[in-house]
């Protein structure tokens, strides 16, 4: 979504629901992994960072467009936006917020864990290292996915412009 959609009120809030639906999931997902009995003691597995890793992208990611959902119903293009856009964005703002405040504080304890856990135990095991490693990547991961994507498209563009004359 590029800054500055003309979002409807009904398709803004449709949006916001899913992205609150979506960042359910990946706290459901992340949470239930976490805080498994047994989690620091058996042995990691790549299903057990894999689930975790996508928790975590899932929460991230959903805060992220939710973000941008807000400020596009801020600044909507051209007119000033109307009373109900304010009124939803800021009740978005504020709902989501103590959200933010939590992915940060789950990023700082598994912050945390990987710098004091190594990525890898004896042979070939995985440690919760990975598991920990896994998660902070994917969750940073997936707040700038669309940064990343856009720089990969006009970067790809110049490459083929310069190639083939492309216009």
């Amino acid at each position: 979504m590029r800054e500055g959609m003309d979002l409807s009120i009904r398709a803004g809030a449709a949006l916001f629901i899913w992205y609150l639906i979506v960042f359910s999931i990946g706290a459901v997902l992340l949470s239930k992994k976490l805080l498994a009995p047994g989690f620091m003691q058996d042995d990691p597995s790549l299903e057990l960072a894999l689930m975790c890793a996508g928790g975590a992208a899932l929460i991230s990611s959903s805060l992220f467009y939710i973000r941008k959902l807000y400020k596009d119903l801020f600044l909507p293009p051209g007119n000033p936006p109307s009373s109900g856009r304010i009124i939803l964005a800021t009740c978005m703002y504020y709902f989501s917020r103590p959200l933010f405040a939590l992915l940060f504080a789950v990023l700082v304890v598994v912050s945390t864990a990987t710098f004091l856990h190594a990525t890898t135990a004896h042979g070939n095991k995985l440690s919760i290292g990975f598991v920990f490693f896994s998660i902070l990547v994917s969750a940073y991961g997936a707040a700038v996915t669309g940064q990343i994507v856009r720089h990969l498209e006009t970067t790809g563009m110049d490459k083929l412009r310069s190639f083939g004359g492309l216009s």
